[in-house]
């Protein structure tokens, strides 16, 4: 192909396009005026929409009539009878010029302040309490560590035992049950140590009661 069929080849292209683009402004044009035609009476009928509704909105509403002067009189007659009934009533007058005397012959005692009988303070109640309200927990004072059993510390046997037992007024331990039980061995090598155990007892309104709490005691090997 020769550069002259080239050249030609070129101008035949552009011609093509410069077409093609005359056809799609008109095209464009074509479609934005249809839009218009759309939109314009519909942007009528909503203007004339706006201005029936401000033409409603504008007028006036209906007055009720005043009301009869009768009214008003009974009205008035009627507070002034409120005020006349809440017009204060004077009180009477004390005279002061004559004293009053009381004869103590008159007076009788109703009762006697020696006469009067008071209740006795309730005693404590009977039999151990247990930690809660105005019940205070004994504290411990002197503790002993339990002796390992033999044959758990062979066995490689650990853990706690949880005792319930009652702390006297005096703060020493009686009646030791087992709650929670490691073995039969260790059992009784906790049960010997607690016993031996001291407290502060327990006071119920700052007074020493039986207290019955929970005791742990521990088995752990080195």
């Amino acid at each position: 192909m020769t550069y002259d069929q080239i050249q030609q080849k070129k101008r035949e292209l552009a011609y093509h396009d410069r077409i093609v683009m005359d056809w799609m402004v008109i095209l464009a044009i074509i479609f934005h005026l249809f839009i218009l035609y759309l939109i314009i009476p519909d942007f009528k009928s909503t203007r004339k929409w706006q201005e029936t509704q401000n033409t409603f909105i504008q007028m006036t509403r209906y007055k009720p009539p005043p009301p009869p002067k009768e009214e008003k009189v009974e009205e008035k007659v009627k507070q002034k009878k409120k005020k006349v009934l809440a017009k204060p009533i004077p009180e009477p007058e004390i005279d002061d010029s004559e004293p009053v005397i009381i004869d103590d012959t008159d007076v009788e005692l109703v009762f006697d302040a020696d006469d009067i009988e008071f209740d006795a303070p309730e005693p404590p109640p009977e039999g151990p309490l247990r930690v809660g309200g105005d019940v205070k927990a004994p504290t411990l004072l002197k503790r002993i560590d339990p002796v390992y059993p033999d044959i758990a510390r062979r066995t490689r046997i650990q853990g706690m035992v949880i005792l319930e037992a009652i702390i006297t007024k005096e703060g020493r331990v009686q009646d030791v049950k087992v709650v929670k039980s490691l073995n039969s061995f260790c059992d009784q090598a906790a049960i010997e140590a607690v016993m031996q155990w001291m407290f502060e007892p327990g006071t119920q309104n700052d007074i020493p009661v039986d207290v019955i709490m929970n005791l742990t005691v521990i088995f752990k090997l080195n």
